[in-house]
């Protein structure tokens, strides 16, 4: 499968941050193991640690471009995305 990475890390959170993948993708904070379309990321005391995400393709994947937009997501907090393709031949 196609492979990216990126890190996420906050500061003031009052809850937990949702990490979402797009349609044909999977993620995962283990670059082997523990992929799916979704995450929780709990934060310490406010604060969430330096956290490398890791995006694939996702088994089911169609031949093809694929291109989507992973999100980031907690309560009280402005949303963020991270835009990530790939391609299955």
């Amino acid at each position: 499968p196609s492979l990216q990475q990126f890190t996420v890390s906050g500061t003031n959170l009052t809850a937990a941050v949702t990490v979402t993948a797009p349609a044909h993708f999977e993620i995962s904070t283990s670059l082997l193991s523990g992929y799916n379309t979704t995450l929780t990321l709990t934060p310490s005391s406010g604060s969430l640690a330096s956290t490398r995400i890791y995006v694939r393709s996702a088994s089911a994947a169609p031949v093809g471009a694929l291109t989507g937009t992973v999100t980031l997501s907690s309560t009280g907090a402005l949303a963020q995305s991270v835009p990530v393709t790939g391609k299955i031949y």
